[in-house]
């Protein structure tokens, strides 16, 4: 399993002066099987982000709205990781696993795009994707060296 990020809009993050790069449109992937789409990714990744944090520390259920109204629904029962869309279908993973992936993926994705276009970093969804893989950085070092 290896997730990532893609955005349709990223060859347009070349351009020098592009920098609306967070109302393009995002899909998280599973090798190749789309898990979660939406149209403009900004406050999307964000929320998905947070949602995951507050899955981590307990069970239960957030839903993430999407522009055109396709809701995201994120379920931690046990040890399961359930991603569910009306657009791509439902994923079970091993919540661990899927955590990690998806953080991993979200830290690939954030380097790629500021290293095409450092400006992207000065848009308000940067800092605060930055922060929440900060977050996890830091309890993956917390839980590698207990």
């Amino acid at each position: 399993m290896v997730m990532k990020w893609h955005s349709i809009g990223e060859e347009m993050l070349k351009l020098g002066n592009y920098e609306d790069y967070f109302f393009q449109s995002v899909t998280l992937k599973d090798e190749e099987q789309a898990i979660v789409h939406a149209s403009i990714q900004g406050r999307f990744l964000v929320d998905f982000a947070d949602a995951l944090v507050e899955l981590y520390e307990q069970d239960g259920v957030k839903e993430i709205n999407t522009y055109h109204n396709n809701t995201v629904k994120l379920t931690r029962t046990a040890q399961q990781l359930i991603v569910e869309s009306a657009t791509c279908g439902r994923f079970v993973y091993a919540f661990h696993d899927g955590f990690e992936q998806i953080f991993t993926a979200l830290k690939r994705y954030l380097t790629k795009i500021k290293r095409d276009n450092a400006r992207v970093a000065l848009n308000d969804e940067y800092p605060q994707l930055a922060s929440r893989v900060y977050w996890y950085d830091r309890l993956t070092v917390v839980h590698n060296s207990i």
